[in-house]
């Protein structure tokens, strides 16, 4: 019983991990919903100063170097979150004119898009 409670709790943890991290990326690529985003850009993104990008690694992908390992380890973690929705967070792959791997990020909850006006 135990084990299967430690399991929820960590698949939870990884789960808020996640959430964090897409939210951070709609931040820092406000039109990733519509304009596809690559591993490189997000790795450029980590290494400005200016971004806190950084701060919201999943512990999957925390490392000291970001290297092409980094890179790597990056898109396999996008190619795993495109198989499920987070909390309406939605990782979408495509592919660019290249064959490469390209993402989108989409927020599937309209209750997070209602701005008020004054």
């Amino acid at each position: 019983l135990h084990t299967n409670k430690d399991a929820r709790t960590e698949a939870n943890s990884e789960e808020q991990e996640t959430i964090a991290f897409l939210e951070a990326l709609i931040r820092q690529f406000p039109e990733c919903d519509a304009k596809p985003i690559v591993v490189t850009d997000i790795r450029q993104a980590i290494k400005d100063a200016d971004s806190d990008l950084c701060d919201y690694l999943p512990d999957a992908l925390k490392t000291t170097n970001y290297d092409g390992y980094f890179s790597n380890r990056l898109g396999k973690w996008l190619k795993n979150a495109a198989t499920r929705i987070y909390d309406g967070y939605e990782v979408r792959i495509g592919k660019d004119r290249l064959n490469k791997n390209n993402y989108l990020i989409v927020d599937t909850k309209p209750e997070r898009h209602i701005h008020t006006h004054p």
